[in-house]
């Protein structure tokens, strides 16, 4: 509740200043690397016992570096996505020990949303204090395989913008081998070309449709 406090009130306080910051590329990156480093080493170097899924993470790959072979990891009954077994198996196999694995997996998914409020946000503390409040810094702990499944769907933001579907598509797809409920991102593609009148509550009501589906899923 601490650190929850304190990260509130750090994004506040840098919310004052921001809009007197040179709105430069120099700047920019400099304060999204400001904004999103405390995020990502609370995450990063969390103990096994912060975030309750993340001890049924740390088994799941002491587990799986023992399993014999790539096959049987694709062909396990596990509630994990192929995706993630895959890479959690090729870590595993590599050496990596767990907490080696989990800073690399902070800086993708942190790296991904730095990159998304760099280009898109136009006030970037603010971004990250709605991150925060709505908590979801915390699911950053809990829910990795959804957490990486959205950074990858961060990246896929511009082909939308560019009209490269099948590129898109290809994106959307791994993604999914993370976490399935990706899948529905696909419905964006097609919203933006709806006529602006009726977008905002399109996009209401498939906002409220996601955050039921991971209610469900979690």
């Amino acid at each position: 509740m601490v650190i929850y406090f304190l990260l509130v009130v750090y994004y506040i306080l840098i919310y004052q200043f921001e809009d007197k910051i040179k709105n430069d590329n120099l700047n920019r990156n400099i304060l999204c690397i400001i904004l999103v480093l405390p995020m990502f080493i609370l995450v990063a170097f969390r103990s096994i016992n912060i975030g309750i899924d993340t001890i049924v993470y740390y088994k799941a790959y002491q587990t799986i570096g023992y399993v014999d072979g790539i096959k049987t990891v694709l062909f396990s009954n596990s509630f994990m996505e192929k995706g993630y077994l895959i890479i959690t198996y090729i870590f595993s196999r590599l050496g990596f020990g767990y907490y080696t694995f989990q800073v690399i997996e902070a800086l993708f998914i942190y790296t991904s949303f730095g990159a998304m409020i760099r280009k898109y946000s136009s006030n970037m503390s603010m971004s990250c204090l709605i991150f925060v409040t709505m908590q979801r810094f915390f699911g950053t702990m809990n829910q990795a395989r959804m957490w990486i499944a959205a950074a990858i769907l961060f990246y896929s933001i511009n082909l939308i913008q560019e009209r490269k579907f099948i590129k898109f598509l290809v994106l959307v797809a791994i993604a999914s081998s993370f976490h399935k409920s990706a899948m529905i991102f696909i419905i964006v593609y097609f919203i933006v070309r709806i006529p602006e009148n009726y977008k905002k509550w399109v996009l209401l009501g498939l906002g409220a449709l996601v955050i039921e589906i991971l209610e469900i899923s979690f």
